[in-house]
Parts: C-alpha cells; sequence; structure tokens
C-alpha cells in the first residue's frame, strides 16, 4: 500500500484499489473500464505520476497506461 497527501485529499493505493479522500474508491480493472468509456473521473489526475506510465488522446482515441 501507498499513499500521498494531495490537495488536502488522502490518495491511497492498494493492490486492487485505489482510495480517493475519505468518500471515493475506485477498483483498478472498473477504472480502465471508465477509461475506455472515456468516462474519466477528475481525481484520477491527482494520482501521482509515477502510477501513470502515459496518456495518449489522439483524435479521442485514448490510450492510458499504468504502472501497477
Amino acid at each position: 500500500m501507498k499513499y500521498w497527501f494531495l490537495n488536502n485529499n488522502i490518495i491511497v493505493v492498494t493492490e486492487d484499489s485505489i482510495y480517493i479522500g475519505s468518500s471515493k474508491k475506485y477498483i483498478k480493472s472498473e477504472l480502465i473500464s471508465k477509461f475506455e468509456k472515456e468516462i474519466i473521473p477528475n481525481e484520477i489526475f491527482n494520482i501521482p505520476f509515477a502510477y501513470i506510465k502515459s496518456v495518449e488522446n489522439p483524435k479521442k482515441k485514448i490510450n492510458y497506461n499504468f504502472l501497477w
């Protein structure tokens, strides 16, 4: 488990989940599904770049590569 404090929110990354603040939990597999549907929660961009390898958006074809 890793955690950071960013913008007065705690970001907790576990093996299968990401917690943002005290009330928001994202399952990593669900996050990838949401990204594929182009539904991107703004809070995800607060995750440290160590966990986001690259983000590409050429002509609305979104490709996210994560380091987990």
